[in-house]
């Protein structure tokens, strides 16, 4: 079939379906003539897989907690102490998303303490002297709320009988403009009690007040407040843009969170899940969204999910603990324990992956090549064990990710990576934990206005170190713009093509590829952004030989979360 085409149509067509055409030549009059394009369709490769349109994300920040959860109140199990004054060891927000909000005293200081010796969750809980009819407690302010909206929660609390409670959702100054509700005759013990709320006026600004008066004190475990037509604890709006994209997969948690991340912290009663520090992101983690709501999310979306289990700080049993507790039978240890929390069918989890970036020098728990294929294998065989029919995806790293994230400089000193060197990470685990996974990871990023600087420039050994040092600023025509991120998939497909001439079984055994993180880092969504998004696309589709898996970063971004879960629908 030939194709006689306009030249601005063909240039669209071509940038948006990544079709290699050569430039055109001037005719006799000097006019360039039109293009004349061929395409063979008698060609067949193979079929496109639909999880080449999956997604990832993470528990970066507060970023799924916000984004995806319809939590409206932060640090709800009381991570930090109640107090006026900023709190020790609060580390600085990422500049892409908002600042936490504080619980803080309804009065001065002086009435609250936080009680280590009985807490309820965590390190430590709030309790509240009282003194009389004057009010004293805790709140947090900055919430969003919607005239008439509904919302619905549960407070944890214990204190002495003559305490009184009010819990009140405030959305204006004036002495009608809040909703309370009483709590009396507490029990020494821990109880849980239902919140029902509906607001009077749209705020940004609307305030949750929990204070006592009588005598004695109380103590509170935990506080959740969500808009009643959450679905499953996700928020509706956000849920239903996901699936408007129809993506095929899911990959989760994944990313940097998981390296220090314990599954077991995130599943069972919400309320009794420790608040911890995720040290990847310097932020804390309420670990309300845990292995099960992630389950559930992906039945929510109608997509395959894709789980990375933690190979930084984690271990071979912790991970095989978790292939039993999503794929076991109620007759196992860890499917007894899914049962009891509430999910008895098994999950029936199919791809699983072995770490997040484990080449990567910023990954919590990183070793070098030769060490970490050991771990890799333990992983893979104690997981089998437990499960033989899933699929285990390795933790890879060509040599273009290996040289533009600077390890390759790190490992060997210099700056490019060179195959069958320690800085072939993906070469290393093909030649040593071979027989041990079914595909491989890969990973790339890159950003708009900035190329990797190929010379040597910066001590990598100095603690002050960041990869983006490696950087420098680009001037560059539009048509090399677009083409930068779709040229990393075709690095990838050259390397593929090496790595079969040295490992000629990857074809029998249709060992393939999972590219899981993937975007183009840019200040802009733009025509200009979607060509080039474009030409990713049917790069991956060139080779569906080899790339059965892709995953776009993130499945939500940033900008979702902008005015908290509840503002938005």
């Amino acid at each position: 079939m030939r194709l006689r085409m306009n030249p601005l149509l063909t240039m669209l067509t071509v940038l948006s379906l990544g079709v290699p055409v050569p430039a055109q030549q001037p005719g006799a009059s000097g006019r360039a003539e039109p293009l004349v394009v061929s395409i063979d369709a008698s060609k067949l490769s193979e079929p496109i897989s639909r999880y080449d349109y999956g997604m990832f994300m993470e528990h970066l920040g507060n970023l799924i907690n916000h984004g995806l959860w319809s939590e409206m109140l932060d640090d709800r199990k009381f991570y930090y102490p109640v107090t006026s004054a900023e709190p020790k060891g609060a580390a600085p927000v990422l500049p892409f998303l908002p600042r936490p909000r504080r619980w803080v005293p309804f009065e001065p200081d002086d009435f609250i303490a936080m009680d280590r010796d009985h807490p309820y969750v965590g390190d430590h809980t709030p309790r509240i002297a009282l003194e009389g009819q004057t009010p004293h407690g805790i709140q947090q302010a900055g919430l969003a709320l919607l005239r008439s909206k509904e919302y619905i929660g549960r407070i944890v609390l214990a204190g002495t009988p003559e305490a009184k409670i009010e819990i009140s959702l405030i959305w204006g100054p004036g002495a009608g403009e809040h909703q309370t509700i009483a709590i009396t005759n507490l029990q020494t013990t821990y109880m849980k009690y239902p919140l029902e709320f509906t607001s009077g006026a749209d705020t940004r600004a609307g305030r949750l007040e929990i204070v006592g008066r009588g005598s004695g004190s109380f103590h509170v475990g935990a506080v959740s407040l969500m808009p009643a037509d959450n679905i499953h604890g996700f928020r509706p709006d956000t849920t239903r843009l996901l699936r408007e994209l129809n993506s095929g997969m899911y990959r989760l948690p994944g990313g940097n969170f998981i390296s220090d991340h314990d599954w077991r912290d995130a599943i069972g009663d919400p309320d009794k899940r420790p608040p911890t520090w995720d040290y990847a992101w310097n932020a804390v983690q309420p670990n309300d969204v845990g292995f099960d709501e992630l389950m559930t999310l992906c039945q929510l979306l109608k997509v395959e999910p894709y789980i990375t289990v933690n190979a930084g700080l984690g271990d071979d049993h912790s991970a095989a603990e978790l292939v039993e507790y999503s794929n076991g039978s109620v007759d196992t240890p860890m499917g007894a324990l899914r049962a009891r929390n509430g999910h008895a069918k098994p999950y029936g989890v199919k791809y699983w992956n072995v770490g997040n970036e484990m080449y990567g020098f910023w990954q919590i728990g990183h070793t070098a090549l030769r060490y970490y294929v050991l771990k890799h294998n333990a992983f893979a065989k104690a997981m089998r064990k437990v499960d033989p029919s899933i699929t285990i995806i390795a933790s890879g790293a060509m040599p273009d990710e290996m040289t533009v994230t600077s390890n390759a400089r790190m490992v060997t000193g210099k700056v490019q990576a060179e195959y069958g060197t320690a800085a072939d990470w993906t070469g290393g685990l093909l030649a040593h934990s071979w027989g041990y996974f079914d595909a491989l990871s890969e990973h790339w990023y890159c950003q708009a206005g900035k190329r990797f600087d190929m010379t040597p420039h910066k001590d990598i050994y100095d603690p002050t170190y960041d990869t983006n040092d490696a950087y420098v600023p680009v001037e560059e025509s539009l048509v090399d713009w677009i083409r930068r991120p779709s040229n990393r998939v075709r690095l990838k497909a050259e390397a593929w093509e090496e790595y079969k001439k040295r490992f000629p079984a990857i074809t029998d055994q249709k060992i393939f590829v999972a590219i899981d993180e993937w975007a183009y880092i840019t200040r802009h969504t733009n025509l200009k952004l979607a060509l080039s998004y474009g030409m990713v696309l049917q790069e991956m589709f060139r080779h569906t030989d080899f790339i059965k898996m892709a995953a776009f970063t993130m499945g939500i971004r940033p900008r979702l979360q902008r005015y908290r879960c509840h503002l938005q629908y």
